[in-house]
């Protein structure tokens, strides 16, 4: 079988994933961690179970609002947001190799506030650090389109799903325009 959905030239996705925002509590913000002025290193508190901050490093998912911060910083980030959030990498040097690697760090995140010449020192409190989904707009090719050229912009090829029969999608794809036009000219 197959399908085809049309949503338009464009359509607005609201969820990705579907996944409930994170919400994590600030253990604290290093103002002068980042590499502008404009930058903040935020260091979060591991959850229970220890896994990781679960933010992506995307458009979509990769913005982030402040909540009960205090003094002037947490004035200046409680109102305004979301921001944009980044993954934080480190450079170590490896003692046994003398490789340099780059390290995550899984507890956090470099925030960029825009429109800030230099950032308000951190005031130690605590503060929550939840994840705002922004909306992002995909566009679409029409059906004829698709039809003439099957792999998207950008895509290797179709969707490769059995390994053992590598090109079926594309040979499926042929397959089903012949039937079509097979179809169209004898009136079936």
């Amino acid at each position: 079988g197959y399908a085809f959905v049309d949503l338009g030239d464009e359509f607005t996705i609201r969820d990705r994933n579907g996944e409930q925002p994170v919400s994590r509590i600030i253990d604290g913000i290093d103002v002068a961690g980042g590499n502008e002025p404009n930058e903040m290193i935020v260091h979060l508190i591991p959850p229970p179970d220890g896994r990781r901050h679960n933010i992506e490093d995307t458009v979509h998912e990769g913005w982030v609002s402040f909540d009960e911060l205090e003094g002037d910083l947490g004035k200046l980030l409680n109102e305004k947001g979301p921001f944009r959030a980044h993954h934080v990498h480190y450079k170590r040097k490896d003692s046994k190799t003398g490789k340099t690697r780059e390290i995550f760090d899984a507890y956090a995140l470099r925030v960029v506030v825009p429109g800030v010449s230099k950032l308000p020192d951190f005031v130690p409190g605590g503060g929550l650090l939840n994840q705002v989904k922004v909306p992002e707009k995909v566009h679409f090719r029409s059906l004829a389109e698709a039809c003439d050229q099957p792999v998207s912009p950008g895509e290797y090829s179709l969707l490769f799903t059995d390994g053992a029969k590598f090109g079926r999608p594309e040979q499926l794809h042929v397959a089903l325009q012949g039937l079509w036009d097979w179809e169209e000219s004898n009136g079936k």
